[in-house]
């Protein structure tokens, strides 16, 4: 029994450890084009360092697509605009996914809009959101925003792992005393 009590200790350990030693915060991401394309997916980005690290984001028809390749991420004074360019490939002159979100830098990032129709950059109101595809046409977003995912929370977790274990502990001892 105490061997069973310091692997349960122990996979608890490792179960905390793992949780609070991430410091990336995933975003869903929802908008609407102006040919009715709606976007979906997440953007995953590194608070601390205010780094995209990696999207994975979606269109529906009439401009379906995968867009999961970062190609630029960076703040543009001009715009007072942090831009991001997602692309289904690595190439950007396929269809590439131009967003701009109403924030000077990722670090301590909590969600926000995109530049978008509905929510126009105070310092370029003329830039808005895009899709660009592959014949050079501009598809604009008409409103979009990042917003936290819902995060599960270590100690229920941790909680529903001892209880998983504790169960398969009790069911195993009940199989010896038969």
């Amino acid at each position: 029994m105490g061997k069973r009590l310091l692997v349960v200790a122990g996979l608890m350990a490792v179960v905390s450890g793992v949780a609070s030693a991430d410091v990336s915060t995933v975003f869903d991401a929802q908008g609407t084009l102006t040919d009715g394309a709606v976007l979906g997916g997440t953007m995953t980005i590194d608070t601390t360092t205010g780094v995209l690290t990696s999207a994975d984001l979606t269109l529906t028809s009439p401009n379906a697509g995968i867009f999961s390749t970062v190609d630029t991420t960076g703040y543009f004074s001009a715009g007072d605009e942090y831009l991001t360019f997602v692309g289904e490939t690595t190439d950007t002159t396929i269809n590439a996914l131009r967003l701009g979100l109403l924030t000077t830098s990722l670090v301590g990032f909590t969600g926000g809009n995109f530049a978008s129709l509905d929510h126009l950059s105070p310092s370029t109101p003329s830039y808005t959101s895009d899709l660009r595809d592959s014949s050079g046409a501009e598809i604009d977003l008409v409103s979009g925003s990042l917003a936290e995912a819902p995060e599960i929370d270590a100690a229920s977790a941790g909680s529903a792992l001892t209880l998983l274990l504790g169960g398969l502990a009790l069911l195993r001892s009940r199989e010896r005393i038969r």
